[in-house]
């Protein structure tokens, strides 16, 4: 299979403590419902990580096969990556901090990969593809903007 691998920055010069990424792939049939509550599904992977400043966290990574991208490709179904970074600073008594976030594969461009003769390995799609992942129109916040849309209490 493929495998999408996020990655995730600390733009910022204080390093991050208590550091857990919450990340969830959301793989369905129709589009996102505009109410969507973006909850942690059962395969939520939680990530441990360091936040060192300006530091670059790379995740772990989600495999998906020849015949799940063609779906995806065809958008016969949608693929969403969501979730959200909790941390702390370094310093004592602060509160924790939320960074949440939502991509969703818009378009893949490139040849029909379900056409493909022999069927493509993955570092043929990968190689042949082009997957663009702009941000959804909700869950993408810090802090005071996440606590006004109400994704975080």
């Amino acid at each position: 299979g493929t495998a999408f691998n996020p990655h995730i920055e600390n733009s910022g010069s204080t390093p991050a403590a208590q550091f857990l990424l919450y990340i969830n792939y959301y793989r369905v049939k129709d589009p996102m419902p505009s109410d969507y509550s973006f909850p942690d599904l059962d395969e939520v992977i939680i990530y441990p990580a360091v936040g060192a400043p300006k530091s670059v966290v790379r995740t772990t990574d989600k495999t998906f096969t020849t015949a799940d991208l063609a779906e995806l490709q065809r958008r016969d179904r949608y693929l969403y990556i969501y979730g959200r970074a909790e941390y702390k600073d370094r310093f004592k008594n602060t509160p924790t901090h939320y960074t949440l976030f939502c991509f969703q594969l818009s378009t893949v461009i490139g040849p029909d990969i379900s056409s493909l003769r022999p069927p493509a390995t993955p570092n043929d799609i990968v190689e042949m593809l082009r997957f663009y992942w702009p941000t959804c129109r909700r869950h993408n916040c810090t802090d005071d903007e996440c606590r006004e849309q109400g994704f975080v209490k």
